[in-house]
């Protein structure tokens, strides 16, 4: 785990106006250092990649649907 204070708040990462999403994701990644934990407020996030192969859009509809159901 990253120390906090290291982490950067993805609130502050800016997008370059008129570049390609190319351009616009490798600018993101060099701003936020690494894309696998970062910071939100004082909330950390954290990206963890499982061999199971789902997508993150996957995994994402099915937790909004249970949320949805409960």
């Amino acid at each position: 785990m990253a120390d906090y204070d290291d982490l950067v708040d993805i609130r502050t990462v800016k997008q370059r106006e008129r570049s390609s999403r190319i351009d616009n994701a490798l600018f993101f990644v060099e701003q936020i250092k690494t894309h696998t934990i970062f910071k939100v407020d004082r909330d950390i996030v954290e990206l963890r990649f499982t061999d199971n192969g789902k997508t993150l859009s996957a995994v994402l509809t099915s937790y909004l649907q249970q949320k949805s159901r409960a």
